[in-house]
């Protein structure tokens, strides 16, 4: 994620969560709190978290010992509200990249701003024009069911029946489009 704050609450505990669902017994793992790093004991392979406050953030967990083959930036959104979003990344892949012999890859992840002309939305398409780029889009659909739960499902239903334009954008992801809030200022005439 952009910001190291946010780190131990989402994206470390839902790896640790992740582990769980897969029923993967947490004693085949070294999980560590400070340093953030979850380590499989078998292959020695480690999962690090860090945030991207700054350039120089990312560049001190990288080992020479040890190539990392793949990176995975949540919440990417971030990136562009309070970062220099497209150049920031390419400065990320610049950073991990390097030194790299083969198999290295990158996945971003981010939930959809409404408006399909936002920065994030648009740095997207110019992605899928990447031959190394493969744009996968998934919803609640695509995950198990009981690991959303019967109320969750109730309610995207429930929203899919009120209202389907904020259902699509909530529940599948979708840029649907800020209609009037350009012209919130002007009245019906």
């Amino acid at each position: 994620r952009k910001r190291h704050n946010k780190l131990r609450k989402t994206v470390y505990k839902e790896m640790i969560r992740g582990i769980n669902r897969l029923q993967i017994k947490k004693d085949r793992f070294v999980i560590g709190k400070s340093p953030m790093e979850i380590t499989y004991k078998k292959h020695g392979t480690t999962m690090y978290f860090a945030g991207s406050d700054g350039i120089d953030d990312t560049k001190g967990i990288i080992d020479e010992d040890k190539p990392i083959k793949l990176v995975i930036l949540d919440e990417l959104t971030e990136f562009f509200d309070d970062g220099e979003g497209e150049e920031e990344l390419a400065n990320i892949e610049a950073t991990f990249v390097r030194g790299n012999t083969g198999g290295f890859q990158m996945i971003y992840l981010y939930n959809p701003p409404k408006n399909p002309n936002a920065p994030i939305n648009v740095w997207c398409k110019k992605m899928e024009q990447r031959p190394d780029c493969i744009h996968i889009h998934t919803d609640y659909r695509d995950v198990p069911a009981d690991w959303l739960g019967p109320d969750l499902i109730e309610s995207a239903q429930m929203m899919e029946r009120t209202d389907p334009k904020m259902y699509r954008w909530t529940w599948l992801g979708e840029a649907t489009g800020v209609d009037d809030l350009i012209y919130y200022m002007y009245g019906p005439r």
